[in-house]
């Protein structure tokens, strides 16, 4: 499958993994929409990788609505026209080591990341596409 002209949108993408991502599917042609926790991170990664970045806190709903409606705007959507994003990696994560979290603490942090990931789909079903890739 080709990815030009695509558009993608990546939370969780001022580190790791998401850094790689985009710079791959921006270097295949994509148009990528990224997004982050920090601002100064972010736009130094969409500088390098020729993304557009979003500051987003996956952990907020409000934060989570604001992020993929300036995702549809960046990609060209409207309320007349909302099927704008092909693909969302929905890649934020748990910060920290194992070692520093007992069994209460990750319990609450997996249950909230759980829980922020049925948002955010509910958010892009809603608020973006029917058709796009989760």
């Amino acid at each position: 499958m080709s990815l030009k002209d695509k558009n993608i949108v990546i939370t969780g993408a001022t580190s790791g993994l998401a850094v790689a991502w985009a710079a791959e599917l921006s270097k295949e042609g994509a148009s990528v929409f990224i997004g982050g926790r920090r601002d100064g991170k972010g736009i130094e990664v969409a500088k390098q990788t020729g993304t557009a970045f979003h500051t987003v806190d996956v952990a907020s709903e409000e934060s989570n609505r604001e992020f993929f409606a300036a995702a549809k705007q960046y990609f060209g959507g409207s309320e007349s026209e909302p099927h704008c994003v092909d693909f969302v990696f929905l890649n934020a994560g748990v910060e920290g080591n194992l070692e520093d979290y007992n069994i209460a603490t990750l319990d609450v942090k997996v249950s909230l990341r759980l829980s922020i990931v049925l948002h955010i789909v509910d958010i892009i079903l809603n608020c973006i596409a029917l058709h796009m890739h989760v």
